[in-house]
């Protein structure tokens, strides 16, 4: 599994999207790139009290596709980015 960096808009809310044509609505709708659950109610919260915050995510699949072909292996595999990309933001001045 390679890694792929997108940069773009994250659309958020209170659902699984589960269903292809609901992810190109939001896709479309919102020029979004991914969609997730958690992520605003996180930045709301620290937005509403002043706390710095800035949420990383590995995400399995995009707004075309729903399906990780073996979940373990890229959860390790996240798991491992994600540490390693840590690592280099914390040692940035």
């Amino acid at each position: 599994m390679g890694a792929h960096v997108t940069v773009g808009r994250i659309a958020t809310g209170d659902l699984f999207v589960v269903y292809r044509r609901k992810r190109e609505f939001i896709a479309f709708e919102f020029d979004a790139v991914c969609c997730e659950r958690e992520g605003a109610a996180v930045g709301h919260a620290c937005y509403m009290n002043k706390v710095p915050f800035a949420i990383m995510r590995s995400i399995s699949d995009d707004m075309k596709f729903n399906k990780v072909e073996n979940y373990e292996e890229f959860k390790q595999l996240a798991v491992d980015r994600e540490i390693k990309a840590l690592k280099k933001f914390i040692r940035m001045d």
